[in-house]
């Protein structure tokens, strides 16, 4: 599998109930991206501090999910990233995470134990 390959199979989860907040308050942040698709490893790392930032500061519950699903997409992005250094651009063929039907919290856990995965069977073929 590729880097872009592994990219490409995960997406930044949303809750409905941030949506709709999100939404209603004009924050369109809120909707589910997969913005990472030809990112490098500084721009990775740069989301994942803004992310973090953003969420220490986080003052409600539709923000904070939204907000750590941004995150962990973002770390699993870098670990995907950090995967291809290892290997030439060569990953681990890892399963997609399906995250259809999952409550928000399962959904981005599942997206970030893809990232971390991806390092760790990579990390192995080397």
């Amino acid at each position: 599998m590729t880097v872009n390959e592994a990219i490409s199979k995960i997406h930044a989860p949303k809750g409905i109930t941030s949506i709709l907040a999100g939404l209603a308050n004009g924050d369109y942040s809120v909707l589910p991206h997969d913005k990472a698709i030809g990112a490098d490893l500084l721009i990775a790392k740069e989301q994942v501090a803004k992310y973090q930032k953003a969420i220490d500061e986080c003052k409600s519950d539709w923000a904070y999910w939204s907000i750590l699903g941004d995150l962990e997409y973002w770390k699993a992005v870098q670990n995907i990233l950090q995967a291809g250094m290892l290997n030439n651009g060569v990953l681990a063929n890892v399963e997609a995470p399906n995250i259809e039907g999952l409550i928000v919290m399962d959904a981005i856990g599942k997206v970030s134990k893809f990232g971390e995965q991806v390092l760790k069977e990579t990390s192995e073929l080397v």
